[in-house]
């Protein structure tokens, strides 16, 4: 049986994170051995660990205080599993990069961009990036096809030295269950790190200015992070402690987004958000900021809308979409149509694909 080892810094309750967990989850067993590597500290408590055991995926913890340490302890972990496919995800990459070399088994390493923002490499690092891609000692894979036009600008790169393959959600997880029953408040809900390219002070504000005329409003926000301080004092100052919720992080998010009625992400930058993603598999309608791949699967109008960086736009489109009920439904069943054609399975059919075409 053939063995693919799948790379990621941590097992953190975020967006790349959950994507290796699901796609190691859904490999096909009957063709795959997958190994899950964490190359920055293994917590054993987080909830994808859970999944990834619960599925009786092998994970290992590369990490060390050294970097030599942790430069053998990888090269010791290739030999031992003899991949052949090394697959990394965001600042895993150049900590596979030359132990899989020097392991000397062969595998080729392909690298899944998450996102072209506040993560793309710099300085040296790009150099070595560019380098490697351009004589195929990694292939890039985009997750979205603005991701793959924001590497093409960004390494110089032709168009076909670029794998693509969109980001998968399980939608029989994910999926709408019926609302009667509930009694609640209109719901805004977004998910994701309390972190600056969230943006989540943007939404805050654009929530205020339609609960000024909408009292019977609240807003949840799903997640954890560094700003959960300053968000909390931008949201005691606005006067809406009572109707802005934050829940932390939560391992089941399907009952928070089935009794939510409009999904809001405002970041600045992404690639392709798994959140959306798991939203609209759950037939919420997204207003949406336009970053990153999420324009991709956003159709302005159709499932939900695209607005600029403008707290009064912004809250524009949340109010339409409160007060206009049928349009909201409609906006809605786009989006749960657009979510199942990005089912996981697929998803992972086709990384399964691309592990045949470069091990050959």
């Amino acid at each position: 049986m053939k063995t693919v080892m799948l790379c990621i810094p941590t097992l953190a309750s975020a967006g790349a994170e959950r994507f290796v967990t699901e796609l190691a989850c859904n490999l096909d067993v009957m063709l795959y051995k997958t190994v899950v590597v964490v190359t920055n500290n293994l917590d054993s408590s987080k909830p994808f660990y859970k999944r990834l055991n619960d599925n009786n995926i092998v994970v290992i913890d590369v990490s060390s205080k050294s970097y030599f340490s942790e430069f053998k302890n990888i090269v010791r972990a290739v030999r031992y599993y003899r991949p052949i496919i090394v697959h990394t995800n965001v600042g895993a990459c150049l900590h596979m990069l030359l132990p899989t070399i020097i392991s000397g088994t062969g595998a080729r390493h392909l690298f899944t961009v998450h996102s072209m923002g506040y993560r793309i490499f710099t300085g040296v690092k790009k150099t070595l990036m560019k380098l490697s891609f351009k004589i195929g000692l990694i292939i890039p894979v985009a997750i979205s096809d603005t991701v793959k036009k924001s590497m093409i600008e960004a390494y110089q790169l032709a168009g076909d030295r670029i794998e693509c393959i969109y980001n998968g959600i399980d939608t029989n997880i994910f999926q709408p269950k019926d609302r009667k029953g509930f009694s609640h408040k209109f719901t805004y809900i977004t998910v994701g790190t309390l972190y600056y390219i969230k943006n989540h002070e943007l939404l805050i504000n654009a929530f205020y200015i339609v609960h000024q005329r909408n009292p019977e409003t609240m807003l949840k926000i799903i997640g954890d992070g560094k700003l959960w301080e300053q968000i909390s004092n931008q949201i005691q100052m606005l006067g809406l402690s009572d109707c802005v919720v934050l829940e932390g992080n939560q391992s089941n998010i399907v009952p928070y987004l089935n009794r939510a009625d409009v999904y809001c992400c405002t970041s600045l930058v992404e690639g392709l958000p798994i959140s959306v993603l798991e939203a609209m598999a759950c037939q919420l309608p997204v207003i949406t900021t336009p970053a990153g791949g999420v324009v991709d699967i956003v159709k302005n109008g159709e499932n939900g809308y695209i607005v600029d960086y403008n707290a009064d736009k912004i809250a524009e489109r949340m109010e339409l979409l409160l007060l206009n009920n049928e349009l909201r439904q409609s906006l809605a069943r786009k989006s749960r149509e657009m979510a199942a054609a990005l089912d996981i399975k697929k998803c992972a059919a086709n990384y399964e694909l691309l592990y045949e075409k470069y091990s050959k």
